[in-house]
């Protein structure tokens, strides 16, 4: 795995945690945390 992939998969999973940190505060809902979700595999392609 080179450096770049190594950053992206870090930066997807930190989204990732965010998302569902946010979710769980209430202050988005379930289909609005699995849209994000969603486009953040569409944007980062993680290769974990």
């Amino acid at each position: 795995m080179t450096q770049s992939e190594l950053t992206d998969n870090l930066a997807f999973l930190s989204a990732v945690r965010m998302l569902k940190r946010l979710e769980d505060k209430g202050l988005l809902t379930a289909s609005e945390a699995q849209t994000a979700e969603e486009n953040l595999v569409r944007k980062f392609r993680p290769t974990v």
